[in-house]
C-alpha cells in the first residue's frame, strides 16, 4: 500500500468523515492539543532547569519525580489528539515533510527525557548535587528539540500542498 492509497483509505474512513463533518469538533482537538503542549513544555522546561542549575537546590531526581508523570500523561494525550487531527485532514499531513521532521524531533525528544532522567536518577545515587557539562548541554538542547516541534506543528498548516 502506497502513502497515496493510505492516504485516500484514511480519507474515507467513517470517523476521517465525522471529524471533517461536525464543526466543533477540529477547534477542540486542537486546543486540547494545545494544552497538552504547554504542559508538556512547562514539565521539560523546569526539569531541564533543574539540571542546568537554574532551579533552586531541588534535588533533580525530586523534579522528574514530580512533574515526568504530568509529562508522559500529556504525551500520550497529545498522540491521542494529533492522531485525531491526522485522520481528520490525512492530506495535510501524510505527504508533508515537515510532519516527518515533527515526528523525528518527537523520538529524539523523547529520547532525551529519557536519558535526562537516568542521569537524575543516578546523580541522585552518586550523591552528586551538580550535573556535568554535557548533560547540561543536553538539557538545553532537549528544550530546543521542544520548542522546533512546536515550530514544526504549526508550520504543517504551511507547508500543506493540497496539489498532492
Amino acid at each position: 500500500m502506497s502513502l497515496d492509497d493510505f492516504q485516500h483509505w484514511l480519507d474515507h474512513t467513517a470517523l476521517s468523515e465525522t471529524i471533517k463533518t461536525v464543526a466543533w469538533i477540529i477547534p477542540i482537538v486542537q486546543s486540547v492539543h494545545i494544552l497538552a503542549i504547554s504542559v508538556v513544555v512547562a514539565s521539560i522546561l523546569l526539569m531541564n532547569l533543574r539540571i542546568v542549575g537554574l532551579l533552586g537546590n531541588v534535588e533533580s531526581a525530586k523534579i522528574f519525580e514530580r512533574y515526568l508523570p504530568r509529562f508522559w500523561i500529556s504525551l500520550c494525550i497529545l498522540l491521542l489528539s494529533g492522531s485525531l487531527l491526522i485522520i481528520g485532514e490525512p492530506q495535510r499531513t501524510i505527504h508533508n515533510p515537515v510532519f516527518y521532521s515533527k515526528m523525528i524531533l518527537l523520538l529524539i525528544s523523547i529520547g532525551t527525557v529519557l536519558l535526562l532522567n537516568r542521569q537524575a536518577g543516578s546523580s541522585r545515587a552518586a550523591g552528586q548535587g551538580r550535573s556535568s557539562l554535557a548533560v547540561r548541554v543536553l538539557a538545553w538542547a532537549s528544550f530546543t528539540f521542544w520548542i522546533a516541534i512546536i515550530f514544526c506543528g504549526r508550520w504543517i498548516a504551511y507547508a500543506y500542498n493540497d496539489s498532492v
